[in-house]
């Protein structure tokens, strides 16, 4: 790094240790590091069940399981627009059926208190509501 200095240069080293894989001896030896929905990473809950939910689908899919040949009836295979925009039929379906916009709804005078509850000082008069 001396050199590197010396020279006028500047050196960026970017670790993201949580890019790790997922059979690293690393992650065996701190499994907090991964994500886990239900302790260290609840924000990731939309995300997962969007995840398993198309995992679920290519699965249905390639099998021809759980309805997907009601609106695909040559699955595992698309062979023309008609039956991609099929896919997309079933897919949308299956997405909008999670309704994860519900994820994303708070009670606004639920997460006020909390607010004001973690802020003992805080007035009430300082507080900006939109």
């Amino acid at each position: 790094m001396k050199e590197i200095n010396n020279q006028g240069l500047l050196s960026i080293v970017d670790i993201v240790l949580n890019h790790s894989a997922c059979n690293s001896e690393w992650v065996f030896e701190h499994p907090e590091v991964g994500y886990d929905t239900s302790t260290n990473s609840r924000h990731l809950n939309s995300a997962y069940v969007l995840d398993r939910c198309l995992e679920d689908l290519s699965k249905d899919y390639a099998n021809r399981a759980n309805g997907v040949t009601h609106k695909c009836p040559h699955a595992p295979y698309i062979r023309n627009e008609h039956e991609l925009d099929n896919v997309i039929s079933v897919m949308t379906d299956r997405v909008v059926s999670l309704k994860l916009e519900e994820f994303f709804l708070l009670d606004k005078n639920r997460v006020k208190k909390e607010f004001m509850e973690a802020l003992p000082g805080l007035k009430q008069d300082q507080i900006v509501e939109f």
